[in-house]
């Protein structure tokens, strides 16, 4: 009885969500704005570097779309320009940054969007590897995956308090959402990553390959839907080897 009522409560304030549009705009080689529309709004944010990629997809499994852009530049801890990944979120109609660290695991190549099974989910990708060299920050928590529609309740659902606020989680989410990547290891070798939320940020969850020696290899395996096992996430996407 009480998980129908969360469900229902989830059901409910998602219904109050207003359809939205990120997209990117490039004025020039290092400079773009991010963009967000939704029925009443419309904002920007600058992007004052290369993007090399962009995507949407719900990172956080609230049941709302995020932005994530892929961006070349320098950061507080690693002074070489590099490919970055930033995540954005819609906050009452405003773009602000969900995530915005200077890296994952290895030399960051590329990334998609997708859904799928966490490393001890059911119906598991792969095994999960331990003692490699390119696991992400925060990879010795939990590798559980959350379960949506028993954890919603009246607080984690704001707008059945106020609509004005940000969306509540969607408990009816049958995949856990990814942030796959492909990186390059110290040894010059390549592997295929799937990265997590996971409270504040992304943690490693579990590789799909790795040791993979040619770039042109990777990415063939990198962009092969059916490695994996996944649901690729439909978005726009502009990816620069």
């Amino acid at each position: 009885m009480k998980m129908m009522v969360n469900i229902c409560m989830g059901l409910f304030c998602c219904l109050h969500l207003q359809a939205q549009t990120f997209r990117v705009e490039t004025v020039n080689d290092s400079l773009s704005w991010l963009i967000l529309q939704t029925d009443s709004t419309s904002d920007r944010w600058q992007l004052p570097y290369p993007v090399y990629q962009f995507q949407v997809g719900d990172v956080d499994g609230n049941g709302v779309e995020d932005a994530v852009v892929g961006v070349i530049k320098k950061t507080r801890f690693h002074r070489e320009l590099g490919r970055r990944l930033f995540i954005f979120k819609n906050y009452r109609g405003h773009i602000r940054p969900l995530w915005m660290g200077s890296k994952l695991g290895g030399e960051l190549v590329d990334f998609r969007v997708i859904k799928g099974q966490g490393a001890r989910g059911k119906g598991q990708v792969k095994e999960h590897v331990k003692g490699q060299e390119m696991r992400g920050k925060g990879q010795e928590n939990s590798l559980a995956a959350p379960n949506p529609a028993k954890d919603i309740s009246l607080a984690s659902c704001p707008l059945l308090l106020a609509p004005s606020l940000a969306p509540c989680p969607s408990p009816l989410a049958p995949y856990i959402p990814f942030i796959r990547a492909l990186e390059r290891g110290r040894d010059g070798h390549y592997a295929i990553s799937d990265y997590r939320w996971e409270e504040f940020g992304m943690v490693f969850d579990h590789f799909i390959e790795t040791n993979i020696e040619s770039k042109d290899k990777a990415y063939e395996k990198f962009t092969d839907d059916s490695i994996g096992s996944v649901d690729i996430h439909d978005g726009p996407s502009a990816t620069t080897r």
